[in-house]
């Protein structure tokens, strides 16, 4: 199939890639504003291979559908009275086969689920408990070994850490208490930590300085407090990862008042070894986490820092060994929450926040391997690329509403001034031809809702970008072939003025 090409003349300097081995992109903001936006997790709620994702703020929860490659629905309010949420959480609770949403909110002392009644619909408000003393924690798991997701919370006045037992329909028991010396009860979570094969609970707790475990004895009973450390001035934040890769579950701590993200070894059957620095210049660290980041096949601890508004991951060099802070995010204001999950379907783990002082929820793209950034666009202009399952997929977003979008190829590598066109020639746009048999799809495009649109309706979802090589065949009758790297960058305007996106490199 033949294509109409446009040469552009070649640029002049040739500079090297810019910000290689950078692992993400500029944050992205969901749809609408999220005053005191303090909670976020990600699960798909609506079975559709994508991950949804389930917020909180102020005294809203509510539900942003995944779309794919990145993009979100409009929010679904679940309730406007849940009262200072601090936490969300999902898990099937009424044993349906779908993930219900769960909320802990502080100034009403309420856990509440809310059933998924499935095609994006929820139920009302359902309360576990009125009676978790400004509540601050919330997570589910099998505690009891009968298949079904019991619910676990911590509360900061009473200090309390318990768990409600589910009747298998989503029906709870009366609280039973794991703990009331937990002050200041933050974060709450289950893991296997004596490798017994049931799961533990473990917590953490501001006013106490404690990171503590709850051994599962079976059958619903559980051993007293463990103290791992009251090293962690100030303990917000604890997650369970193996992070040496000795097969047991490690504890990852967060705690502000020594503005630390830290982490504890497991030693071995429910034994744990000293807190060790992960970062010590984490300014009212709040919030941590840990996922393959790098694509290494080990997990990479995340977190962040609310007083330092900065989200950052550290590489895991194994053998307990990790990398600096490297800064996804320095200007993520008063963040409060961080966690992990692939947003745009490529096949790699992508970070997602509760960012309070700019009352959103904003996603941060990890670039999918074999694609290198190589030169900086002009303003917010910028192409996002993701693996599918039929290719390739490249867009764009950061343009101005109605503008037009153009999409240029280049086979050569070189690149040219940064801020304007940075390929070099011959550079090739792909239009339709009249007289063809087979209708040609076409690189250009217009910025609706500051993503690009395909004018040919192709791409994924809804028209978003193209698809390589499927609708964007290489020009003057080449293929993409295994291996081989084109170079791609964007062309729009904003009124009379000529914009160029990034420009990025793709391997194939």
């Amino acid at each position: 199939m033949r294509r109409a090409l446009l040469h552009l003349a070649p640029a002049v300097a040739v500079l090297a890639p810019f910000a290689q081995g950078q692992r993400f992109d500029a944050g992205v903001d969901l749809p609408g504003q999220a005053p005191a936006a303090r909670a976020v997790y990600a699960a798909d709620l609506d079975c559709d291979g994508n991950l949804d994702l389930v917020t909180g703020f102020n005294t809203r929860v509510a539900v942003h559908f995944g779309l794919g490659l990145g993009a979100f629905a409009p929010r679904v309010l679940l309730t406007t009275t849940a009262a200072e949420v601090r936490a969300v959480f999902a898990a099937d609770l009424d044993g349906d086969g779908d993930l219900d949403p769960l909320s802990a909110s502080a100034n009403d002392h309420t856990i509440a689920w809310y059933e998924n009644q499935g095609s994006g619909a929820f139920g009302p408000k359902q309360v576990i408990t009125a009676f978790a003393l400004d509540a601050h924690g919330v997570a589910a798991a099998d505690l009891d070994g009968d298949g079904d997701q019991d619910v676990l919370s911590a509360s900061y006045y009473d200090g309390k850490v318990a768990w409600y037992a589910n009747d298998g329909s989503g029906a709870f028991g009366p609280a039973q208490v794991l703990t009331l010396e937990a002050l200041g009860g933050h974060w709450v979570d289950a893991a296997d930590l004596d490798g017994d094969g049931d799961l533990d609970v473990l917590s953490a707790s501001e006013a106490d300085d404690k990171v503590a475990w709850y051994e599962n004895l079976g059958g619903g009973q559980f051993g007293p407090q463990r103290v791992v450390t009251t090293e962690t001035d100030q303990a917000v934040a604890v997650a369970a990862a193996d992070l040496d890769g000795d097969g047991d579950q490690d504890l990852l701590t967060a705690s502000w008042g020594d503005a630390t993200l830290g982490w504890v070894q497991n030693l071995g059957g429910g034994q744990f070894g000293d807190r060790q620095v992960l970062d010590g210049f984490a300014p009212f660290a709040f919030s941590v986490g840990a996922a393959d980041l790098d694509g290494d096949g080990d997990l990479d601890p995340f977190g962040a820092a609310t007083d330092g508004n900065r989200i950052s991951w550290y590489q895991n060099r194994g053998g307990g060994a990790f990398s600096p802070a490297r800064v996804v995010d320095a200007g993520a204001l008063g963040v409060q929450r961080v966690v992990a999950g692939d947003l745009d379907g490529d096949g790699d783990a992508d970070l997602v926040a509760a960012v309070f002082g700019r009352a959103r929820i904003t996603w941060y793209p990890s670039e999918p391997e074999g694609v290198v950034r190589l030169c900086p666009g002009s303003g917010s202009l910028e192409l996002l690329v993701s693996t599918t399952a039929q290719g390739r997929w490249i867009g764009a977003r950061g343009g101005a509403d109605g503008e037009p979008g153009l999409l240029l190829a280049s086979a050569s590598s070189g690149l040219a001034s940064a801020g304007g066109l940075c390929l070099l020639a011959p550079l090739a746009r792909f239009g339709p031809r009249a007289g063809l048999a087979v209708p040609a799809h076409d690189s250009s495009g217009q910025f609706v809702g500051g993503d690009l649109l395909s004018l040919t309706g192709n791409g994924l979802p809804n028209g978003r970008g193209f698809l390589l090589p499927a609708e964007l065949p290489a020009p003057l009758g080449q293929v993409f072939l295994p291996g081989e790297t084109w170079a791609f960058q964007l062309w729009s305007r904003e009124g009379a003025v000529a914009r160029f996106s990034d420009a990025v490199a793709v391997t194939f």
